[in-house]
């Protein structure tokens, strides 16, 4: 008798595994966070968790060793997770299960994606300042790259959620962007026309294109 795994069968909720591991990690980082002193600084860095485990009793060596030791593990088990996310996600693209997923509003599953990646964000800046000395100097630079980050996750969770709304069930349609709607609108003939595509064309960035559009269809398995 042959035997199947779930993952033999993808989904793009698969992504949320990657995402729950990131808030686990990120939930040991606040306990850590509300156990140790961390005087000037609004959460806790290497050199703080150092100081409390140098000068700290044994419960609470204990405590920061099981703590950065999960956040440790967490962390590999996040970004793992999200790179064979992003692997099965490309090679079921084109199979027969994709273009049924597509064909109906089952499609809002890939919401899943721009949240594992959120995630991944998040949890850089944890790993970084429980492992990294010296981080906190240089956080005038890590905070707004941060926020860029997140930004440039932005718009792959809008054209998720522009697909899905203009998508009527069995009717798949291309994804748009809210701005290129509103072009769409209030412009006409081959400006309306020229004006949509440079807009579309925003939207269609390297890293992203070869995740959310859809593919040739090929016969082949899910």
């Amino acid at each position: 008798m042959s035997l199947s795994r779930p993952s033999d069968q993808y989904s793009p909720l698969y992504f949320l595994a990657s995402l729950g591991a990131g808030g686990l990690m990120v939930s040991f980082f606040m306990w850590l966070m509300h156990w140790l002193p961390h005087p000037g600084r609004s959460v806790p860095v290497f050199e703080d968790i150092a100081a409390a485990f140098s000068g700290g009793n044994t419960a609470m060596r204990v405590m920061i060793v099981v703590a950065v030791a999960v956040i440790a593990y967490l962390g590999y088990v996040n970004l793992r997770l999200l790179v064979w996310n992003l692997i099965r996600l490309r090679e079921w693209r084109g199979s027969d299960a994709h273009a049924r997923f597509v064909a109906g509003n089952a499609q809002s599953q890939m919401m899943a994606l721009p949240l594992a990646l959120a995630m991944a964000v998040n949890g850089g800046f944890v790993l970084g300042l429980v492992f990294v000395p010296g981080l906190w100097g240089v956080v005038e630079y890590l905070f707004p790259a941060a926020i860029g980050a997140i930004t440039g996750i932005m718009p792959a969770a809008e054209m998720v959620s522009i697909t899905v709304a203009s998508t009527p069930s069995g009717s798949p349609t291309k994804p748009r962007s809210t701005t290129c709607s509103m072009i769409g609108t209030t412009a006409g003939g081959a400006t309306q026309i020229a004006g949509r595509s440079a807009c579309q064309a925003s939207y269609n960035w390297a890293f992203w294109i070869p995740l959310m559009r859809r593919p040739t269809r090929r016969s082949s398995s899910a």
